[in-house]
């Protein structure tokens, strides 16, 4: 058929590239047609922006990290948290500390839906940051920090014990990985911006 219309092999190779994009396309479309479908005769309609983000949470990978930390100039803190996976964040302003210095040290409360641990990351310098990690539930613990897949730091939590902390940490790829009468597993990333 190609050669009856007088195409060149690269011609013809190009074409088939292009139709291979365009079947690959019109698939990922129905893939998600179909998934939402799914979604939908289940029986409850659930608002819009409910069932993308149910749809989205289903299809993302687990590359990516749960929350991200920035550092900017000014003594200022943000987050980016991935809301899809259930995780919330609150800036907060801590007091002073002796210790620390005069100025009040800028801070978040990061948390996942349904999850008695809870993240606190506050400011410890223009380019490091502390992590606090409140556990809400009796029983011990083990934590280990993760820096680009290796560890770093870790430590324990004994029966009656509610928080441990991780200090100067800076940029990077971290994953912190808590075991014993609770389990979890949570990744982030710090980027100094100063």
């Amino acid at each position: 058929m190609f050669d009856e219309a007088g195409l060149t092999p690269q011609e013809i190779l190009e074409i088939e590239e292009a139709f291979v994009r365009q079947s690959l396309v019109r698939r990922g479309d129905e893939e998600f047609q179909a998934l939402l479908s799914e979604h939908l005769m289940q029986g409850e309609l659930l608002p819009v922006p409910q069932t993308l983000l149910d749809i989205s949470g289903r299809v993302l990978t687990n590359s990516a990290p749960e929350f991200q930390i920035r550092l900017h100039p000014e003594n200022v803190i943000t987050s980016v948290v991935s809301a899809v996976r259930g995780f919330f964040s609150e800036p907060l302003a801590l007091d002073p500390v002796r210790s620390v210095g005069l100025e009040r040290r800028p801070a978040l409360d990061i948390g996942k839906a349904g999850s008695v641990i809870r993240y606190r990351i506050i400011r410890e310098s223009e380019a490091e940051v502390l992590l606090a990690v409140r556990v809400d539930a009796p029983g011990a613990l083990r934590a280990n920090l993760r820096r680009d897949g290796r560890i770093v730091a870790s430590q324990t939590m004994a029966i009656g014990e509610s928080s441990l902390a991780f200090e100067h940490l800076g940029a990077g790829n971290y994953t912190l990985e808590i075991t014993g009468s609770r389990a979890e597993s949570v990744s982030f990333h710090i980027n100094s911006e100063v």
